[in-house]
């Protein structure tokens, strides 16, 4: 069997992906069955499971790489020396309003509330979607004024 390029493989997955995510849009993730994503991606059952096995693994999947754009997003922010920490959360949150108007990111916002609420009845996803969420938690952290973060 001729091998594919890693550029394929990445582009397969990519597709994948962005099948799942509509799917998860459309009927909800508890909702949506691998069937779905298959006729969503328009690939075979086996090109599916061969990057992803599982839904959970799926959704692990894009846990992790949320958390990744979180992780990236905050250390450009913290990049920014010229900007007090107010200033920084000021324009993150200008941005996330603004991005709202993006279907990418919505989906990425409504895939992670919806994985929370699923890996409650998986506890094999509750560690990827922990690990999201507390990156999330702690760049925001990061960013409000000294002596707002803590609890009253």
């Amino acid at each position: 069997m001729p091998r594919v390029s890693e550029k394929h493989m990445q582009a397969r997955k990519a597709q994948i992906v962005a099948a799942a995510l509509r799917c998860f849009r459309n009927k909800g993730i508890a909702e949506t069955r691998m069937r779905d994503i298959f006729a969503e991606s328009g690939l075979s059952a086996g090109a599916v499971y061969n990057h992803f096995p599982a839904k959970r693994d799926l959704l692990r999947h894009l846990a992790e790489e949320s958390r990744g754009k979180w992780t990236a997003m905050f250390a450009d922010l913290h990049a920014e020396a010229e900007e007090r920490p107010g200033q920084k959360l000021q324009r993150l949150m200008e941005e996330l309003l603004d991005g709202l108007a993006d279907p990418e990111i919505v989906a990425d916002i409504g895939s992670a509330r919806g994985m929370w609420a699923f890996s409650s009845h998986q506890p094999d996803l509750r560690a990827a979607c922990g690990d999201l969420f507390r990156t999330v938690a702690e760049g925001f952290a990061a960013l409000l004024p000294a002596g707002t973060s803590g609890a009253a």
